[in-house]
């Protein structure tokens, strides 16, 4: 049996709950951005005119705006919790949802871009080129990630 030791189970329960806040907060995004008002973007479903969905558009563009909305919502809630968290403690939970998303989809679809490339969107958007870089070449180098986000000193348990 493995026991975790306090410090890292608690590092990797406010990890979770960034990663839950963030998907809040792109949702958020995408009535922030407006993208719920468009009349166009809704479609019936099944034929039925009184039940409408989204109907999300095929370049991505959307969903990359909700991510960056939603990013940047997310950053405004950690400055109101009495814990330290850090931007980049939020996108180092962003980039798990997104990792996470890409192995249930392996890539993009009709509606949503390849999970990947809006890790990379929102690290540009909010780290700079360089750092956005990073994320990328650690899809294929994942010991690239350990120099964008450091881990706490071990501890023996």
């Amino acid at each position: 049996m493995l026991k975790l030791h306090p410090s890292v189970a608690g590092r990797q329960s406010a990890l979770l709950h960034l990663a839950e806040l963030f998907i809040v907060c792109h949702e958020l995004g995408h009535f922030l951005n407006g993208d719920l008002e468009n009349e166009t973007r809704f479609c019936a479903v099944d034929g039925n005119p009184w039940l409408q969905r989204f109907e999300e558009n095929q370049d991505h563009a959307i969903e990359y705006a909700a991510d960056a909305t939603g990013f940047g919502l997310l950053q405004e809630v950690l400055t109101t919790l009495p814990t330290a968290y850090t931007p980049q403690n939020a996108l180092q939970s962003v980039i798990i949802v997104f990792n996470l998303f890409y192995l249930l989809t392996e890539g993009e679809s009709h509606s949503h871009p390849n999970p990947r490339s809006r890790s990379v969107n929102i690290a540009r958007k909010y780290f700079g080129e360089e750092f956005a870089d990073t994320v990328q070449k650690s899809y294929d180098d994942p010991e690239l990630l350990r120099s964008l986000f450091p881990q706490p000193e071990s501890r023996s348990a």
